[in-house]
């Protein structure tokens, strides 16, 4: 995020988190509702491990902005947090006898981490906001 010509990487990573919290929330409520539908797939999206890699790339002279380091011809490039995607996939694992593959357990201890995820991303851009506010007085 630009603001008067300033950056904020935290901002941009706490920014870039909670899209991607929203988007793996989304999936868990969709899973949650549909707990009961005879042959529903659960859904779970990963984003953890790539946003890690983004943010821990070495030596990249584009470090400051997030980038990765290439140290093999089969990396995928990748310039930065914006391009962190979630993964969404398919929980095949624990299937019912009708079919239904959630886990209503694991589904509400995902929400309940989701949700302390999104209070810290949250406060982190609020802590940015203000630092940034103080520096344009």
């Amino acid at each position: 995020m630009n603001i008067f010509g300033l950056e904020s990487r935290a901002l941009k990573v706490a920014e870039r988190s909670l899209d991607l919290v929203s988007k793996s929330t989304m999936a868990v409520t969709s899973n949650i509702a549909n707990s009961e539908t005879p042959g529903y797939t659960a859904m779970k999206v990963e984003f953890e491990k790539n946003f890690d890699r983004a943010l821990s790339s070495g030596s990249n002279p584009d470090i400051g902005r997030g980038g990765m380091l290439l140290t093999d011809p089969k990396h995928i490039p990748l310039s930065g947090i914006e391009d962190v995607q979630g993964m969404v996939d398919s929980v095949k694992t624990g299937e019912r006898i009708d079919g239904n593959t959630v886990n209503l357990d694991e589904e509400i201890t995902a929400l309940k981490e989701l949700n302390l995820k999104y209070s810290l991303y949250s406060n982190i851009s609020g802590m940015e906001l203000g630092r940034l506010k103080e520096a344009i007085k």
